[in-house]
Protein backbone atom coordinates (compact mmCIF):
# COMPACT_ATOMS: atom_id res chain seq x y z
CA UNK A 1 0.00 0.00 0.00
CA UNK A 2 1.21 3.45 -0.88
CA UNK A 3 0.15 6.24 1.46
CA UNK A 4 0.65 9.83 0.41
CA UNK A 5 -1.16 12.86 1.69
CA UNK A 6 -1.10 16.62 1.67
CA UNK A 7 1.03 17.90 4.53
CA UNK A 8 2.28 21.20 5.88
CA UNK A 9 0.72 24.20 4.13
CA UNK A 10 -0.74 22.08 1.28
CA UNK A 11 -4.53 22.27 1.47
CA UNK A 12 -7.40 21.31 -0.77
CA UNK A 13 -10.26 23.76 -1.07
CA UNK A 14 -13.73 22.73 0.13
CA UNK A 15 -16.09 20.85 -2.18
CA UNK A 16 -16.22 17.70 -4.29
CA UNK A 17 -12.87 16.66 -5.80
CA UNK A 18 -11.80 14.05 -8.34
CA UNK A 19 -9.09 11.78 -6.92
CA UNK A 20 -6.22 10.67 -9.15
CA UNK A 21 -3.87 8.01 -7.83
CA UNK A 22 -0.58 7.64 -9.69
CA UNK A 23 2.49 5.47 -9.31
CA UNK A 24 5.35 4.28 -11.45
CA UNK A 25 7.80 1.41 -11.40
CA UNK A 26 11.15 0.76 -13.06
CA UNK A 27 11.13 -1.61 -16.04
CA UNK A 28 14.79 -2.55 -15.87
CA UNK A 29 15.47 -0.91 -19.26
CA UNK A 30 17.53 2.18 -19.99
CA UNK A 31 16.10 4.85 -22.31
CA UNK A 32 17.41 8.18 -23.66
CA UNK A 33 16.90 10.97 -21.12
CA UNK A 34 15.98 13.63 -23.68
CA UNK A 35 16.52 17.32 -23.17
CA UNK A 36 17.85 19.17 -21.30
CA UNK A 37 20.21 16.27 -20.43
CA UNK A 38 23.34 15.99 -22.58
CA UNK A 39 22.98 13.86 -25.74
CA UNK A 40 23.53 10.16 -25.04
CA UNK A 41 22.41 10.34 -21.40
CA UNK A 42 20.44 7.22 -20.46
CA UNK A 43 18.00 6.88 -17.57
CA UNK A 44 15.95 4.04 -16.11
CA UNK A 45 12.61 3.64 -17.86
CA UNK A 46 9.55 4.00 -15.64
CA UNK A 47 5.97 3.02 -16.47
CA UNK A 48 2.62 3.78 -14.86
CA UNK A 49 1.66 0.91 -12.53
CA UNK A 50 -1.76 2.12 -11.39
CA UNK A 51 -4.70 1.39 -13.74
CA UNK A 52 -6.03 4.38 -15.72
CA UNK A 53 -9.41 4.08 -14.00
CA UNK A 54 -7.71 5.47 -10.88
CA UNK A 55 -5.68 8.27 -12.51
CA UNK A 56 -6.23 9.95 -15.89
CA UNK A 57 -9.69 8.33 -16.31
CA UNK A 58 -10.58 8.45 -12.62
CA UNK A 59 -14.17 8.45 -11.42
CA UNK A 60 -13.09 8.43 -7.75
CA UNK A 61 -14.49 11.42 -5.86
CA UNK A 62 -14.28 12.81 -2.34
CA UNK A 63 -15.93 15.71 -0.57
CA UNK A 64 -13.62 18.08 1.32
CA UNK A 65 -15.39 19.63 4.31
CA UNK A 66 -13.85 22.57 6.19
CA UNK A 67 -13.00 21.86 9.83
CA UNK A 68 -12.99 18.06 9.41
CA UNK A 69 -10.21 15.45 9.23
CA UNK A 70 -10.95 14.71 5.53
CA UNK A 71 -8.92 11.49 5.48
CA UNK A 72 -10.00 9.28 2.58
CA UNK A 73 -8.69 5.75 1.99
CA UNK A 74 -8.87 3.91 -1.33
CA UNK A 75 -8.38 0.17 -1.44
CA UNK A 76 -7.14 -0.72 -4.93
CA UNK A 77 -7.13 -4.31 -6.17
CA UNK A 78 -3.55 -5.63 -6.20
CA UNK A 79 -4.05 -7.74 -9.33
CA UNK A 80 -5.25 -4.90 -11.55
CA UNK A 81 -3.08 -4.09 -14.58
CA UNK A 82 -2.58 -0.54 -15.90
Amino acid sequence: MINRCLTGDARATAGEKIVRIVGSRKTGRKVPAGGPAPAGTMIEERVQCIPRQYNDQSTLKVRITPGRDNTHNFDLPTSAKP
